[in-house]
């Protein structure tokens, strides 16, 4: 059986409703919603990639730029498609993305518990540089989960 065809389409502010229904199906809490996926898509400095498997969307990302440093803000896959190695793909293109825009890091957050996301960034040379106390909110929960901070170091890529 041959392989379901994968795309990739550049975000616009057209797909923020799309790109917002994916987060809330993707997270628990930390939801990025239409009104601020588009606040973010108005903006110069914000790019990011819709993944599409058989022209369905089953994945985003976005990241922001600013002078030679990037923040990945978000990748998400949907949970019935992940394992499969989308959210490499989806982290692959914002890193030629990057570079092609000269960049030299890119900084993310990323929570303790999400160990597929960490094993993915330190596969990709990413190193710890410190820890956001309190960071993220914990769904159904008054309390709070910590970020890892991590930069990723561009030429690594070149």
């Amino acid at each position: 059986m041959p392989a379901s065809p994968i795309t990739f389409k550049k975000i616009t502010i057209e797909h923020a409703n799309v790109c917002a229904q994916l987060d809330s199906l993707c997270f628990e809490s930390e939801v990025f919603d239409e009104f601020m996926i588009k606040s973010l898509l108005s903006t110069p400095y914000v790019r990011g990639f819709l993944l599409l498997k058989n022209e369905a969307p089953i994945g985003y990302s976005l990241y922001s730029h600013s002078g030679d440093e990037g923040d990945l803000l978000t990748i998400s896959v949907l949970p019935e498609h992940q394992g499969h190695g989308y959210g490499e793909q989806l982290f692959k293109k914002i890193i030629n993305d990057a570079l092609k825009h000269n960049l030299k890091k890119i900084l993310l957050e990323v929570r303790p518990s999400n160990k597929k996301a960490l094993a993915l960034y330190e596969k990709h040379g990413g190193e710890q540089v410190g820890i956001r106390k309190n960071y993220y909110s914990v769904a159904g929960s008054t309390t709070k989960e910590d970020a890892i901070v991590i930069v990723i170091k561009l030429k690594a890529f070149k």
